[in-house]
């Protein structure tokens, strides 16, 4: 299976997806008008990666922002994490949150979803 590498815009994230490492990572700012189409790459790696997965599966996200359009995205990312963990693989989601107003997405979601989700705060020096 192929790597995706999708490099970052000012309205799109940086998205990384190993399949030997079982290492997705999504980096930067989501706020395009048309995120469907943006997202649909991310989509079709991991519904592909479904099919042959790896024993474990880490996501790190490190959005600093995200629009309306995004969180539609990111939920259908999140449905296939959560259906991989299911069944029974090991999935970690570990989502660096630098902004407060990004908590209830994120509660949401773990509110949603079985997937665990670890969130954590940058040491920003103060």
């Amino acid at each position: 299976m192929k790597d995706l590498k999708i490099p970052a815009t000012e309205t799109f994230p940086a998205i990384s997806c190993n399949y030997k490492e079982g290492k997705i990572e999504i980096i930067g700012s989501s706020i395009p008008i048309n995120a469907q189409n943006l997202y649909k790459p991310l989509i079709t790696w991991l519904d592909n990666y479904l099919t042959q997965p790896q024993p474990k599966t880490t996501v790190n996200i490190n959005l600093k922002y995200f629009n309306t359009n995004s969180s539609k995205n990111l939920i259908l990312v999140f449905k296939r994490l959560d259906a991989l963990y299911r069944e029974d693989y090991n999935v970690e989601v570990n989502w660096i949150c630098e902004f407060p107003e990004l908590d209830d997405f994120i509660f949401e979601v773990k509110d949603i979803f079985n997937v665990p989700i670890f969130v954590t705060t940058p040491d920003l020096g103060e």
